[in-house]
């Protein structure tokens, strides 16, 4: 199964083809607005490197955002026209699925060595959503899915993984983040039972704009990790959150035979954050 991946959520354009959860090439541009007009050559290119045609791509994968306004509804039209064209399968992809599985991916070792020990590890990606505010969600990390419809499945090493998602996304104001940010974790919501065994994996585009966010966080005093290579999504970790929303399409089905049911997603649109948060 092949994948087609568009992120253009931020200044940084990401795109990635892979096979089933394997990344065949990527191809990112940095070169702000500019990647805007040429983003049709950039995936001509990303095609012409990974050897296959367009015509070959079984399912679409675009991330919603929240991000760049502009940005983020020039990468949904491409794809949505490409997946009309092809007659394929498209899903849309927030930025903090598509963060979480990059966290997880890159402090994977770590993550790994916490939960051999039993210990639990959570994900929290944090983006910066303009008007002073910080937008995020919290994500445990286990072998087993607590909720099907709020479970990210990845395989690393072997092994299957699940990115359990908590149901509700938070909208905090950044004078009081840190303070709103310690009482959540210290919730019933979360219902973490010793904060201070928990690994807590973050970064994002919030840090990237709010520079004293990471030592604000560091005198909370529980065991963080900041994602040092996450300062923007990329489009191969994109591509594993659609390959898993595949997986719950059609089943348990052996990988490189998932073709058949896909139906992908039937409204594809940005994700805006003050449509639900007023």
């Amino acid at each position: 199964m092949y994948i087609l991946g568009i992120d253009s959520s931020t200044k940084i354009l990401s795109t990635a083809v892979s096979m089933d959860n394997k990344t065949i090439c990527r191809i990112e541009d940095s070169r702000s607005e500019r990647f805007m007009s040429n983003i049709i050559s950039i995936i001509d290119r990303l095609l012409k490197k990974s050897r296959i045609e367009l015509s070959a791509i079984d399912v679409f994968a675009v991330n919603i955002g929240p991000g760049d306004f502009t940005g983020t509804r020039i990468g949904i039209g491409i794809l949505k026209t490409f997946a009309f064209i092809e007659n394929k399968p498209i899903f849309g992809i927030d930025s903090l699925d598509v963060f979480a599985v990059q966290f997880f991916m890159h402090n994977f070792l770590k993550i790994e060595t916490v939960l051999a020990k039993n210990s639990p590890a959570l994900i929290v990606p944090l983006l910066d959503v303009k008007r002073n505010e910080l937008f995020f969600s919290f994500y445990t990390v286990s072998y087993h899915a607590y909720s099907k419809e709020k479970t990210i499945e990845l395989s690393a090493n072997g092994k299957a993984y699940f990115l359990n998602k908590f149901t509700r996304n938070h909208l905090i104001d950044s004078e009081s983040f840190i303070s709103d940010f310690n009482k959540l974790l210290l919730s019933a919501e979360l219902n973490l039972t010793d904060i201070n065994k928990i690994l807590i994996i973050t970064g994002g585009t919030a840090f990237n704009f709010y520079k004293t966010l990471k030592q604000d966080i560091k005198r909370l005093g529980y065991n963080f990790i900041f994602s040092r290579k996450s300062a923007h999504p990329e489009a191969e970790f994109l591509n594993l959150c659609a390959c898993s929303r595949v997986k719950k399409a059609v089943g348990d089905k052996s990988e490189g035979n998932y073709k058949a049911g896909i139906s992908g997603d039937k409204l594809v649109k940005p994700f805006y954050i003050r449509e639900f948060f007023i």
